[in-house]
């Protein structure tokens, strides 16, 4: 390196990870150095179940998945897993390749709530439209039976069947994936696997990292779990809204704002029978084309119901799908705690879903709207059976009120967390990074995640973490120069 150049340390190599690590590397006076606790998939056989667009293959890639991660969804509910990816390209590996930038409203909320002024929609909206180029919408030959039936059954509901689900509309339509004509497009295809063939990025696999370490109130690198340290001049966190606050925790972070401020898109799920000639899942087409997305009487768009055709393998209870009914807009909020000061012990995450009186109703008309759904002409030629648990109980039971309070809360999962480490002006006491990314009270310390989020917006999290990725890293940029 010439007196000139800087190292910079990126830890996390999912979908932010893998685009800030790739477009630093574009920078002539910078050598970057991406430390990932997982393996590279993309060298083992597993590689073609996460390259799949059918969301079931890399569901079944248990490979790739985080082993050990727990959370609590509910205040009355034990530790389950919480699905994490594990590897080059972290979580998008797993995801269902939903995208959706969220409605302006969210990022004028971050705006005027957060004195985020930078991040209202007038100035994130066009990077959003960028993004754009490298999407594609559900193919209609790709479109599954319950995809159809949601579609042809909307009309019945008062509700329109061809919304636009990157704009704003409510109603059902197509969705939009981050997926190429039969293959997952997530940033590890996008972003990280053409700056590694550049030769101007070092990408460790199977480097888990402890903390930070920070002198002086300066990043002057990281030490990983094995004890070994790597030198930086700048340190960037994407390792996730779960684990980037573990991180700096251990580092020694006093802002009162780290792993507070947990949020998630709280969802519950109905299980599906399919009449015979609509069981077959092709797994050479998406799990999930369609989606119908409604407004909560509380909430804007903030209800979102999505058809599963097929489960993944050993799922008990002999059914063909499901649908998933999510709250993207929830009020209540958890935290991230530690447990140990080892860096190989996951987080305490403690969600604490629906905790509020708002969160509850709303929920409680998501289901509604399922089962009213499900009763259409159209559901009704294609399933003939709708479950509430594996032991096959009837979803009729969620009428009772008893029954739906006991299975909602026992229920509940998700998959979209937030929030933790969030931004916000520098006079704000819960903030942790300023609304450049840096964080507050350290020098030469970012955070580039879903963490930095104030609110989650209500929309699946990819697209908005490319989004707050892609404008982070420009920011970073200006500052190291």
């Amino acid at each position: 390196m010439t007196a000139l150049t800087r190292r910079v340390v990126v830890v996390g190599a999912g979908s932010a990870g893998c685009l800030v690590a790739a477009r630093l590397s574009e920078e002539p006076h910078l050598r970057v150095v991406l430390l990932e606790d997982g393996p590279d998939h993309s060298t083992e056989s597993v590689d073609a179940k996460l390259s799949s667009w059918n969301w079931l293959d890399a569901l079944e890639a248990t490979e790739a998945f985080v082993p050990d991660l727990t959370a609590r969804r509910h205040v009355t509910d034990l530790p389950r897993l919480y699905r994490r990816g594990r590897g080059l390209g972290g979580t998008a590996l797993l995801n269902a390749m939903i995208a959706m930038p969220g409605l302006p409203a969210d990022y004028d909320r971050w705006a005027s709530e957060f004195g985020l002024s930078d991040w209202s929609w007038k100035e994130v909206g066009p990077v959003f439209t960028k993004l754009e180029h490298d999407l594609m919408v559900a193919p209609h030959a790709s479109l599954t039976p319950l995809d159809k039936a949601l579609l042809s059954a909307a009309p019945e509901l008062g509700l329109e069947n061809d919304a636009d689900l990157l704009g704003a509309d409510d109603g059902a339509g197509r969705l939009w994936l981050n997926a190429v004509q039969g293959r997952r497009h997530s940033s590890r295809e996008r972003y990280l696997k053409p700056a590694m063939r550049s030769g101007r990025l070092d990408v460790r696999p199977g480097a888990r990292v402890d903390r930070i370490i920070v002198r002086n109130g300066t990043a002057t690198g990281v030490r990983l779990v094995d004890g070994s340290e790597v030198d930086a001049d700048l340190v960037v966190l994407c390792a996730g809204a779960l684990e980037t606050p573990a991180i700096l925790l251990r580092s020694g972070s006093s802002r009162p704002g780290v792993g507070s401020n947990l949020l998630d898109h709280p969802s519950v799920s109905i299980l599906l029978k399919l009449r015979e000639g609509f069981r077959i899942v092709d797994r050479t087409k998406p799990t999930i084309g369609a989606a119908l997305r409604v407004s909560s009487t509380s909430g804007q768009s903030d209800l979102h119901l999505l058809p599963v055709h097929g489960l993944p393998a050993g799922t008990p209870g002999g059914f063909d799908g499901r649908i998933i009914i999510e709250l993207m807009a929830a009020e209540s909020s958890g935290t991230v705690r530690l447990t140990s000061s080892d860096g190989c012990q996951p987080p305490s995450v403690d969600q604490r879903m629906l905790g509020t009186a708002r969160d509850r109703a709303a929920m409680r008309e998501g289901v509604d709207l399922a089962m009213r759904l499900l009763e259409t002409d159209e559901f009704t030629r294609v399933v003939s059976e709708a479950c509430v648990d594996d032991a096959g109980t009837h979803a009729h039971r969620l009428r009772d009120e008893d029954f739906y309070q006991s299975w909602v809360t026992s229920s509940l999962s998700g998959a979209h967390a937030g929030g933790t480490a969030r931004m916000g002006t520098v006079e704000d006491p819960q903030a942790v990074l300023d609304g450049r990314g840096k964080v507050i009270g350290w020098d030469n310390c970012w955070v580039i995640d879903a963490s930095a989020m104030p609110v989650v917006p209500t929309a699946n999290p990819h697209l908005p973490i490319l989004m707050l990725a892609t404008r982070l890293a420009e920011y970073l940029v200006e500052d190291i120069a």
